[in-house]
């Protein structure tokens, strides 16, 4: 049911929402009402597809600079596990079939952070622990993908894989289970830029010293006339920021020990 509601209060199932409302108000007699509905979701949509939009939404989040290879290969504190977060899941992938026969693979969000964090692994040759639970759609966990897809595809061996994770809160936890155990406290955070901050503070909650090491910028400056010209690019960077705020709102709307309801 949480998906559902979040599904509809993200784009583009709210803008949808909101032109039916105005055909609505039009239908029966409220046709200035319904005018300036129309007209702002015509407006946010086109607003949401160009990377001016999605850089103004961008600029709502906390930008986290890319990690400082020199200084950390510098330290004396190595960290013991380089984690990378999932992010979602390509359920319908024929072409790739594993040895467990579950066919499907990690979606492209996730594809680029194995992609850095299996850069990572090979400057630094920490280990490696995926983490991603299980989802509507998948055969199996999206950590069990992104474990097969880094050992086939990159040639990084996997270390702990952690596959009972829903949201951001889970992954701490749940990482934290594995790794606590093994003695580790110090870790290379590998997630989107975008959803670093909101990751950093709850691997720091769960008791990490965390090297954040982010991937994937949305671009926050561009020139006329491109920054007005719509992408749909553009639009999914949009979702990605709302995604973001929504996400930091819900959290800090929750108890102070987090233990509310998992959310996005």
């Amino acid at each position: 049911m949480y998906s559902f509601i979040k599904s509809l209060a993200l784009p583009p199932a709210s803008l949808i929402i909101l032109l039916a409302l105005a055909v609505l108000a039009m239908a029966v007699g409220r046709r200035r009402l319904g005018f300036v509905m129309a007209a702002l979701g015509v407006v946010t949509l086109y607003l949401l597809s160009t990377p001016f939009g999605a850089g103004r939404l961008a600029s709502l989040v906390p930008s986290i600079p890319p990690l400082n290879e020199a200084v950390l290969m510098a330290q004396d504190n190595k960290p013991g596990a380089i984690v990378i977060l999932s992010a979602g899941l390509l359920p319908i992938a024929p072409e790739y079939k594993s040895a467990a026969d579950i066919r499907g693979t990690v979606d492209e969000a996730t594809l680029q952070r194995l992609t850095y964090g299996a850069y990572l692994w090979r400057r630094f040759n920490i280990p490696v622990l995926v983490s991603g639970g299980t989802t509507p759609e998948a055969g199996g966990s999206l950590a069990f993908y992104m474990k097969e897809s880094l050992e086939q595809s990159f040639g990084v061996p996997v270390t702990w894989v952690e596959e009972r994770s829903r949201n951001t809160l889970e992954n701490a936890n749940f990482s934290a289970a594995l790794l606590h155990e093994a003695g580790i406290k110090r870790v290379v955070l590998v997630t989107h830029a975008i959803h670093m901050p909101r990751a950093v503070r709850f691997f720091s909650l769960a008791g990490f010293d965390v090297v954040p090491a982010p991937t994937v910028y949305i671009p926050r400056a561009r020139r006329f006339p491109v920054a007005f010209v719509p992408k749909q690019s553009a639009f999914q960077d949009s979702y990605t920021a709302i995604y973001e705020v929504l996400g930091t709102a819900w959290y800090r709307a929750s108890k102070d020990d987090f233990t509310a309801p998992a959310g996005p």
